[in-house]
């Protein structure tokens, strides 16, 4: 309805005055537009509707997200979920924006970087083994592989326990729906932009510096949800790991 007061009178009038082209008959006093699910009355549509109708038309898939269900072409892919998990999970926009990099290819290891002529070696920073493409820096690395096999133990110790750790729900989320899923998602994602920071760094991932940055990241939140009146939302989110710390 907002829509149709913004027109001019004069043009509201001559809308309806004017003859259809194509059926050579007025044009009803109430117009119908097509949106992706069918015609509506203009005057019960909203101008989000027809702006996210424009939107869809739109839209392109982006090209990294075809390369990643090709890679892991037995697993079927919720992209929408995979999408949306950093902002039900983590408050950080570093950790939203970097999930985004992962998931669109552009997380800068030394392999593309010496492609690039900004580093005098493709291999990994961590072992000096193997290029490091951004799945043996995250994940197949030894150095990295050893890193999370203690976070792992580590979230046992206190009652966390994540089913099935694997490549591709390292990289994606793991949407295991447990009472813990927020929590295991938030470290899954801490973890990954911990290691990514050790690498700037030229350093090696500990788990004693790692429990560390946790810890700031719990006290933030703590003082967000505090300022959000949401304590309960947050303490019943890290009950688990509170007494770790």
């Amino acid at each position: 309805m907002g829509l149709v007061h913004s027109l001019p009178s004069d043009w509201k009038t001559i809308i309806r005055s004017s003859v259809c082209n194509n059926e050579k008959r007025p044009i009803p006093h109430t117009p119908y537009v097509n949106l992706n699910c069918g015609f509506f009355p203009i005057s019960d549509v909203t101008s989000k509707q027809i702006y996210n109708s424009f939107l869809c038309k739109k839209q392109i898939p982006p090209t990294a997200q075809q390369k990643i269900s090709d890679k892991y072409l037995d697993t079927i892919i919720n992209w929408k979920k995979v999408y949306s998990l950093p902002f039900r999970t983590t408050l950080d926009s570093k950790l939203r924006e970097f999930q985004y990099k992962i998931l669109n290819n552009i997380v800068f290891t030394n392999d593309k970087l010496f492609r690039f002529g900004l580093s005098h070696s493709p291999n990994c920073t961590f072992c000096n083994e193997e290029p490091e493409s951004l799945e043996h820096l995250l994940s197949r690395c030894k150095v990295s592989s050893e890193f999370w096999k203690e976070v792992l133990s580590w979230l046992k110790e206190n009652n966390i326990v994540i089913e099935s750790f694997n490549e591709i729900g390292l990289f994606l989320g793991i949407f295991e729906e447990s009472e813990d899923f927020l929590l295991i998602n938030h470290v899954m994602l801490l973890g990954k932009y911990y290691i990514y920071v050790r690498k700037c760094l030229g350093s090696l991932p500990s788990l004693r510096g790692f429990i560390a940055r946790i810890w700031r990241v719990y006290n933030i939140e703590l003082h967000i949800a505090r300022e959000r009146n949401k304590l309960a939302t947050h303490f019943k989110k890290w009950e688990k790991l509170v007494v770790a710390f």
